[in-house]
């Protein structure tokens, strides 16, 4: 497969995958269509407007799970860039009381892309996944108790309540 890196606009930086046979077609004029495939099954065309910044060869879609390559793509950037957003006061909470904000939406993917790992094993771990009420107050969620630094970050930070009960003490 034939991987390449696109910058589209002035805000976005993503992979995309091409046909082997249009690889030899990249420097000529854009009258030939190339079709770009995204790993959803989605697909696009290369527009005039587009700079190929990087061509990769590799078997599978795999290859860009590697940090080298998804750190260069506009999501990772800001899904990055926002992890230390205070404004969001959502996100993900490690047991060392570390703040990891996110948008709303973007728990799931902050976990994978960022963090290299799932949601199950890292509430096993300890994280605390801070979510917002529709009236915007934010609460967690936990089936054991927090850290004390989980709550005093949770205390002092984001402004949630936290009784002694659900603290476990070292």
């Amino acid at each position: 497969m034939v991987f390449i890196l696109i910058k589209r606009d002035l805000n976005s930086i993503e992979w995309w995958r091409i046909n082997a046979s249009d690889k030899d077609k990249l420097d000529l004029p854009r009258e030939l269509k190339i079709k770009l495939y995204n790993g959803g099954g989605g697909y696009n065309f290369l527009l005039d407007s587009d700079i190929v910044l990087e061509i990769l060869e590799a078997k599978d879609w795999d290859i860009l799970e590697k940090l080298e390559h998804k750190e260069k793509t506009t999501y990772y950037q800001n899904l990055k860039k926002n992890s230390t957003n205070k404004s969001f006061k959502i996100g993900w909470l490690s047991p060392e009381g570390e703040m990891h904000y996110c948008e709303y939406s973007d728990h799931i993917s902050y976990v994978h892309e960022i963090l290299g790992s799932d949601v199950p094993t890292i509430e096993k771990q300890g994280w605390l996944h801070i979510r917002k009420y529709d009236n915007g107050n934010s609460f967690f969620t936990s089936n054991k108790r927090i850290t004390l630094e989980q709550a005093r970050t949770l205390r002092e930070e984001l402004g949630i309540s936290v009784s002694d009960e659900e603290i476990l003490y070292q």
